[in-house]
């Protein structure tokens, strides 16, 4: 069975896959679950105390996506949700079988404004 799973390092169709998306709303219905608990439990006036996310960083595709990158993005109830990826901070074999480090994307946030810078 394992061998008849595709490769999702470094792959760009990865993140577009239709059970990916599925598997991304089970995770962020279910954290907007927690934050509803967390704005009962502590008397916040939902959603505007704690709000629910807009953009989702993650890591592990091995495909960084940067802060600035407006293409990714999930519906999800109603809701816009934009992804961003670390990358996976591997190395990997280049053309001539050589082995250099993989992209990777590292997320800053200075006096209120996110951004990232690429490393590779």
């Amino acid at each position: 069975m394992l061998g008849e799973l595709k490769d999702t390092r470094y792959s760009k169709e990865f993140v577009n896959d239709p059970a990916v998306h599925d598997r991304f709303k089970t995770y962020y219905l279910a954290s907007v679950a927690e934050l509803e608990i967390l704005n009962d439990n502590y008397g916040y006036n939902k959603p505007s105390d704690i709000p629910y996310p807009k953009h989702v960083i993650f890591a592990h595709t091995h495909r960084p996506i940067p802060w600035a990158d407006n293409h990714l993005k999930a519906q999800i109830e109603g809701t816009t949700v934009r992804l961003h990826n670390t990358g996976g901070w591997l190395f990997r074999l280049d053309e001539q079988g050589n082995q250099i480090f993989g992209e990777a994307e590292i997320f800053l946030f200075d006096n209120g404004v996110m951004s990232s810078v690429r490393v590779s």
